[in-house]
């Protein structure tokens, strides 16, 4: 499994480096990612998982010397960090073929950090560059910042997470707590959705 996220995030650390660890894969690393790497990459190791930020789809669908036939043995790509446009999406989708699952995921380090997956093969309703379903034992909302009211459909607000899987709170830092947090423990992210 390629580390080409950097393992100082957390989403390089946990989803890739002890993810592979834990299921005994190969980790690949790289001191800087280029795209003649990500070639070599493509062509001489047997990784099935990829996963991305949306810059290194670019650099994908960039590279005219990336062919459909590099993503043989890749089962699934994983996309963080930002999402993927529509456009970037679709044509990354036409790249790599059908056979291979493409996934966005939405988190943040606060969040350990995913709280939402989407893959092309979730038919319920969800929508191609949207930040998916909720993880299980996940709840979000979306809020008026200034009231903390939730908002209404298709409303836009500042997206609120609560789970097990978010942090208790910064190290010695109540005041940052106290910003972060709302009644409840939910956890403000700042994104707007």
């Amino acid at each position: 499994m390629p580390i080409i996220m950097p393992m100082y995030h957390i989403s390089g650390l946990t989803v890739i480096m002890l993810q592979g660890l834990l299921k005994g894969c190969k980790l690949v690393t790289f001191p800087k990612l280029t795209s003649a790497l990500l070639v070599n990459l493509l062509h001489n190791f047997h990784t099935t998982v990829l996963c991305i930020a949306p810059p290194i789809a670019q650099m994908l669908l960039n590279n005219s010397y990336i062919k459909r036939s590099h993503f043989k043995k890749i089962k699934t790509i994983i996309c963080g960090g930002a999402p993927l446009g529509k456009a970037q999406l679709s044509a990354l989708c036409e790249k790599v073929g059908i056979d291979v699952i493409i996934s966005q995921v939405y988190g943040m380090t606060e969040a350990s950090p995913l709280t939402h997956i989407q893959t092309m093969r979730i038919k319920a309703g969800v929508k191609p560059g949207g930040v998916g379903l909720l993880l299980p034992s996940t709840e979000a909302k979306i809020i008026l910042p200034e009231s903390g009211k939730e908002v209404g459909s298709n409303e836009v607000g500042e997206i609120v997470l609560r789970g097990p899987q978010i942090m208790k709170g910064y190290y010695k830092n109540e005041m940052a707590n106290q910003e972060v947090f709302m009644s409840g423990r939910w956890l403000k992210t700042g994104d707007l959705g």
